[in-house]
């Protein structure tokens, strides 16, 4: 990258272009800094990689660390921004004084929600497209195989709409400047007829969360709807055992984490979008040290203190399968969540980070919970029973005058039964005194000694 780039012409004659003249190349990038990269004029919003020199200073939080170059003399530093981040928080390069930032353009319009990384869905009529001040010409294309390369214009003479000429897809937007130096691109998806995106009954959105009950999750029922009130029946690409269709055109994911994850594609007309639902559900189980797993589950594990204490001494974990929009798990006993987690796709919570709470160190005379907290719902992941009571001379349950009354009557049948020479009604008599009698001893021994002694 210290050297230059050489571009020959059909004319025999080249440009020498340096690879880095002082100034930061920065690359826009797909979801998660994966996939093919375009090199762009300055930051917006989304994933960016910036090559720096290896002596440059990253400033501001850097979402992931830096990575080696093939040149050995620079680095790639990673940028995310999300939309409407203020400038401030992004960071750039000590001693560097130029801002990496800059405002491309903006799509503004009706969009429903989903989870899919191919860009904001937009609905209804096609979105405004608003270019920045710099921006002289744009190219809308569609974004597949085969499909539609797409039209330069000038945003200030001509819409998006009028570009698109009623064409529905996935399309990328690229802008600009007079010199035709690229500042900014993006993605969209645009379907007309759609309005809405249902997961129970209602709108899914980017703070959905399900939070499953004492019972577990119930099957979820997912619906598109049209701008007319009818349901948009999907083309499914994840139909199997975890999710079936209903002949109305609903969804029905059964409540198992391999379910989770919806992809389809919604028609309309000759054109189709494709879609993502990944149903924000929250799963765990235990796992040993030793590799064994149990299943995923969606209900409470049921333990004593001593379980708890010897699991987390085994070095024992729960794993949580959180969706990716819980930005921060507290985790504790009862009330008391005073345990911070960073949430990951799996995050792990070890057993022995709990074992010296009141909770599981000392005698718990009711019954206790290991709970998470994500955002305003809280989760029991494990229930902890309360220990046996210790019982008292009023807490053993047993009426002694009433014994003693059963074995009074029991006596006069005895002698009943001597007198007539019944032998087997004097057996069971006899077997039923004895009975009461160990009733009555039994009760008293299960008494602490400076009771048993009247103290």
């Amino acid at each position: 990258m210290a050297g230059s780039l050489s571009i020959d012409h059909e004319d025999r004659e080249s440009d020498q272009l340096p690879l880095f003249d002082g100034t930061p190349l920065i690359f826009k990038m797909p979801n998660d800094w994966k996939g093919e990269g375009h090199k762009v004029g300055g930051i917006t919003s989304g994933h960016f990689i910036v090559m720096a020199p290896r002596e440059w200073k990253r400033t501001g939080s850097a979402p992931v660390e830096p990575e080696e170059c093939t040149d050995a003399n620079f680095m790639a530093h990673f940028f995310y921004v999300k939309k409407g981040e203020s400038e401030g928080n992004v960071g750039g390069f000590e001693g560097y004084d130029r801002a990496l930032t800059r405002t491309g353009f903006e799509l503004c319009g009706d969009s429903v929600f989903d989870d899919s990384e191919d860009g904001e869905l937009f609905v209804g009529a096609p979105p405004k497209l608003r270019p920045a001040s710099g921006v002289v010409w744009a190219r809308i294309g569609e974004e597949k195989e085969g499909g539609w390369k797409g039209e330069n214009f000038k945003p200030a003479e001509q819409s998006l709409a009028d570009v698109l000429n009623s064409r529905q897809g996935r399309f990328f937007v690229r802008v600009y400047d007079d010199s035709a130096e690229l500042l900014d691109s993006g993605e969209f998806r645009y379907l007309r007829d759609l309005w809405e995106i249902r997961v129970n009954g209602e709108p899914y959105s980017a703070n959905t969360l399900f939070v499953p009950s004492s019972a577990g999750y119930s099957p979820a029922e997912v619906q598109f709807v049209s701008t007319d009130g009818t349901a948009i029946h999907p083309n499914l690409d994840t139909a199997g055992t975890h999710v079936t269709m209903q002949s109305g055109g609903i969804l029905i994911v059964a409540p198992h984490p391999d379910g989770d994850h919806i992809s389809c594609a919604l028609p309309s007309g000759e054109d189709r979008v494709d879609t993502v639902i990944k149903l924000p559900r929250i799963w765990w189980r235990m796992e040993q040290d030793d590799g064994e797993a149990d299943e995923w589950r969606d209900m409470p594990l049921a333990m004593t203190r001593q379980q708890f204490r010897d699991l987390g001494c085994a070095d024992a974990a729960i794993r949580l399968l959180l969706p990716l929009r819980v930005s921060s798990v507290k985790v504790g006993f009862d009330e008391e969540l005073d345990r911070t987690y960073c949430p990951q796709k799996e995050t792990e919570i070890r057993l022995s980070d709990f074992i010296d709470y009141d909770q599981i160190s000392q005698r718990l005379n009711e019954d206790s919970s290991l709970s998470i907290r994500c955002g305003e719902a809280v989760l029991p992941l494990i229930r902890v029973s309360a220990d046996p009571t210790v019982r008292s001379r009023s807490q053993t349950g047993i009426d002694k005058s009433a014994i003693k009354k059963q074995i009074k009557a029991l006596k006069v049948k005895r002698e009943a039964a001597l007198q007539a020479r019944d032998k087997k009604c004097l057996k069971e008599v006899r077997r039923q005194i004895r009975r009461l009698k160990r009733k009555i001893r039994k009760s008293t021994s299960d008494l602490p000694k400076q009771m048993q002694r009247g103290e």
